[in-house]
């Protein structure tokens, strides 16, 4: 059963959709195979279970190149939890990671990647036998974005998705500084 079947989420109804979601929102899109999974427990404090799990890519398709190896950590413990097979082969596209509030863990000191049920993220075998056949050739393939935590996917509208937000902290700092600019000239004619 696909992850996405049994999860708390929409899933995908084709699989154009799921490479099309994957392209616009995922941090890398690539197909890789399992190579090493490190667990790591419950922490004392609260929180969930998280494994990393180390792929090998073979065809890199956004974000990351043929023979990069990529580290993904997903929280476990949940309906919308990922588990991946050592061995297997996955069409992946995992979100940068961050401070995962719902799981109470860091998984940003663990893996600059993260991945749930909910993603397009799918095991090859579950997915048509025509599927792999619409990437290029692995060996040509070449890295179109950051692979790195810090990494902003851009979406398909162009923005970031962040609402605007920068542009009006953009804002706010030009009129602080020109507010402390006119202060200080202010000040200065007066001495």
């Amino acid at each position: 059963m696909a992850p996405t079947a049994s999860a708390d989420c929409v899933g995908y109804g084709s699989e154009d959709e799921r490479v099309d979601t994957a392209r616009d929102r995922a941090a890398l899109v690539a197909l890789g195979t399992t190579t090493a999974i490190e667990n790591y427990p419950r922490p004392l404090s609260g929180g969930a279970a998280v494994s990393v799990f180390t792929f090998s890519i073979d065809t890199g398709i956004q974000g990351v190149a043929a023979g990069d190896t990529v580290k993904i950590a997903a929280a476990q413990g949940s309906s919308v939890s990922r588990t991946f097979e050592m061995g297997q082969r996955y069409f992946l596209a995992p979100s940068t990671s961050d401070r995962d509030s719902t799981f109470g863990v860091d998984l940003a000191k663990l893996a600059p990647y993260s991945d749930g049920a909910c993603s397009p993220t799918s095991p090859l075998d579950e997915l048509s036998s025509t599927f792999t056949e619409q990437w290029p050739d692995s060996s040509a393939v070449s890295p179109t974005a950051d692979p790195s935590p810090s990494a902003v996917p851009t979406l398909a509208d162009g923005s970031d998705g962040n609402g605007g937000r920068n542009l009006a902290i953009g804002a706010v700092v030009a009129v602080v500084l020109v507010g402390g600019i006119g202060t200080a000239l202010i000040v200065r004619r007066r001495l």
